[in-house]
C-alpha cells in the first residue's frame, strides 16, 4: 500500500483515453464549454434566470476536474480565481463602473454568475489557452485588451451596464487595468499549481 502511494500509477496518455474523456479534455472541447458557460451566464441573467450560468459552469467544470490529470491543482486554481473575481469585479462595481440587473446585499458585491465567469475562464489556462503559460507580459497585454471587450459583450447582451458616471472608454480603461494585473496572476497560479505536461 505504501509503495502504491509513493509511486502512483502514471496518468493514461490523452490519446489512449476513452472518447468521453477526450470530449472534455481536448482543447477545442475546452473552448466550447468555456464559451457555452459564458453564453449561459449572460443569457440567464438577461432572461431573469441568474442561476442558469452557474449551473452550466458548475457542471462542465466538474467534468473538467474529473478528467484532469491534476484535479487538485485545478480546483485550487478555480477557487483562487473565484475569490480574485469577487474582489476584482467587486472593486470596480463599488467604483460604479458596472451595474447589474440583480440586487446584492452590498454595493461592492457582484452576482454569483459574474464571479463564476472567472473559474470558467481559468479552466482554459491549461488546455485551450496553455500556449500562454509562462508568457506573463503577453498575458497582461492580452488581458488588458480582450478582458474589457468580454465585459462589453455582457453590456451588449443586456446582462450588465456601465455606470452612468462612466462613458465607454473610461469604463473599458478601468476594466483593462483590472485584467492587466489579473491575467498574469492567474497564469502564475496556474503554473504554480498545475504541472506542465510533457
Amino acid at each position: 500500500m505504501t509503495g502504491d502511494l509513493l509511486n502512483p500509477t502514471p496518468p493514461i496518455p490523452l490519446q489512449e483515453r476513452p472518447l468521453w474523456v477526450t470530449w472534455f479534455a481536448h482543447p477545442f472541447a475546452n473552448w466550447f464549454w468555456f464559451y457555452f458557460g459564458f453564453v449561459a451566464a449572460l443569457s440567464g441573467s438577461n432572461m431573469g434566470y441568474p442561476s442558469l450560468g452557474p449551473i452550466v459552469m458548475f457542471g462542465w467544470l466538474t467534468g473538467h476536474l474529473v478528467n484532469s490529470r491534476h484535479p487538485w491543482g485545478e480546483l485550487k486554481l478555480f477557487v483562487a480565481s473565484l475569490i480574485l473575481g469577487y474582489f476584482g469585479d467587486g472593486l470596480i462595481t463599488w467604483l460604479g463602473v458596472l451595474r447589474f440587473r440583480e440586487t446584492t446585499p452590498w454595493t461592492w458585491m457582484v452576482p454569483f454568475w459574474m464571479a463564476m465567469m472567472w473559474p470558467n475562464f481559468a479552466a482554459t489556462l491549461n488546455s485551450s489557452m496553455k500556449w500562454l503559460r509562462g508568457r506573463y507580459m503577453t498575458g497582461a497585454i492580452l488581458g488588458a485588451i480582450s478582458g474589457p471587450f468580454s465585459y462589453y459583450g455582457g453590456v451588449k447582451w443586456g446582462a450588465v451596464k456601465f455606470g452612468i458616471e462612466y462613458d465607454f472608454w473610461p469604463a473599458m480603461t478601468i476594466i483593462g487595468f483590472e485584467w492587466l494585473f489579473a491575467m498574469p496572476a492567474l497564469l502564475w497560479l496556474s503554473a504554480r499549481w498545475v504541472p506542465q505536461e510533457a
